[in-house]
């Protein structure tokens, strides 16, 4: 989908040209223009059976979105990219929606968290992977996940099918409804080998796609799935590409099968809730922060308790006030003060972790990150664009080439 993340991404100047002239364009005719210019569609594909994708989600991050998939009675599966330096309250997700913009609201559900995988590296687009916490629990069908064995046997003769809102072409135009693309598996020698950001692709991503047919800027944090309808099982999530659908720059997306095997997801499922990661928009200054973890642990009888044993604090991060002592019971919470330091905490980088130690068999170990987030993602996208509905041309010029420059730079890279 638009995400105007903050990833560093390398586009032809022309490209930027090109992107600013339309753009401006599009700032002229309204905002609602200027949302569907920015998202994306499948290319080379099909109008898709709704009934095939009851498990697709459409998530909604303030003023942009992405794909998604429930693998969970509250959880989402979906791409780190996608709410990486986000407010939760920002995050939204209505489940199984065939026309995005006639949503049923008995099917939108807020988020109570996300979990982005600690590893994820923007410059080599590693662990592009998170999971979004419903507020609510559902009874929709899931998605069943494949393993690392399973990803491990697909060959080039595997067709794949990935669905998504995205581009129907690169620089086109775009569909209302929910569409899907059949593509072939590509070996991961064969990917690396095009040298630049795909020799970086790792045991965390896979590659799929081909001339005309592809996943697309939009598409992001969607499944791609292996099967006959009814029996998908998913295989990756829509990550990123260079460009969509070109001979021989294929789609790379996050390998499923690798985080389900190492049981990345499963400690991010199993019903230990906490906060997602503390966002600073400073590298200076002291600031105090609360964490909440809440015991949601499923149990037949509601009687799976939960202990924390310690925290784990990185330089630069005080311990105020532990106030998750005492054993918590299901659905019971209990929250763990900190005091930042700023200057301290990003003195070599603009993230550190601390970890918060249960004695949960699967999630003993909860990592949080505190990140530095140097760009309000949904202000610099289309923040113009609410000013001109609002006041009708209030926002300055500099403003607007700023938000199109950040739009012309990751059109092209991550989905």
């Amino acid at each position: 989908m638009n995400i105007m993340d903050n990833n560093y991404v390398k586009v032809k100047i022309s490209s930027f040209f090109i992107g600013l002239a339309i753009s401006f364009s599009t700032f002229a005719q309204g905002p609602e223009l200027a949302d569907r210019m920015a998202s994306a569609r499948i290319i080379g594909g099909a109008d898709a059976d709704p009934n095939n994708w009851p498990f697709i989600t459409y998530v909604k991050v303030g003023t942009e979105s992405c794909g998604g998939s429930l693998i969970g009675d509250k959880y989402v599966l979906t791409a780190a990219h996608c709410v990486a330096e986000i407010s939760v309250s920002d995050v939204n997700v209505y489940i199984g929606p065939n026309d995005r913009y006639d949503r049923e609201p008995t099917k939108y559900e807020p988020a109570r968290s996300y979990y982005i995988h600690s590893g994820y590296n923007v410059p080599k687009f590693a662990n592009d992977i998170a999971i979004i916490e419903l507020e609510n629990t559902v009874t929709t069908p899931q998605i069943t996940l494949a393993t690392e064995t399973e990803v491990n046997t697909l060959t080039t003769d595997s067709n794949l099918t990935v669905a998504g809102w995205g581009l129907t072409q690169e620089d086109g135009s775009s569909s209302n409804t929910l569409k899907e693309v059949t593509i072939p598996y590509v070996d991961k020698g064969t990917c690396q080998n095009i040298g630049g950001d795909y020799s970086n692709v790792g045991p965390y991503s896979l590659c799929a796609g081909k001339k005309n047919k592809d996943s697309c800027q939009g598409d992001s944090g969607g499944p791609l799935v292996i099967g006959e309808p009814g029996s998908y099982k998913q295989v990756g999530v829509v990550s990123w590409g260079d460009g969509c659908a070109r001979k021989d720059k294929y789609g790379v997306y996050s390998n499923v099968g690798y985080f389900n095997t190492n049981g990345w997801i499963e400690r991010n499922t199993s019903g230990v809730s906490h906060s997602p990661d503390i966002l600073l928009k400073e590298k200076s200054g002291i600031y105090d922060d609360k964490i909440e973890l809440r015991n949601l642990i499923p149990d037949d009888n509601f009687t799976h308790k939960l202990n924390v044993r310690s925290v784990e604090l990185p330089q630069g991060v005080t311990l105020l006030n532990n106030n998750c002592s005492a054993e918590l019971e299901y659905g019971e919470a209990c929250t763990i003060d900190i005091s930042i330091d700023a200057s301290t905490v990003y003195a070599n980088s603009d993230k550190a972790t601390l970890k918060v130690l249960t004695d949960h068999q699967v999630s003993s170990e909860l990592p949080i990150s505190i990140v530095y987030s140097y760009e309000d993602r949904n202000a610099t996208s289309y923040q113009s664009n609410n000013d001109s509905k609002d006041g009708g041309g209030s926002t300055s010029l500099a403003m607007m080439l700023l938000a199109m420059f950040g739009f012309g730079l990751r059109a092209k890279r991550q989905r």
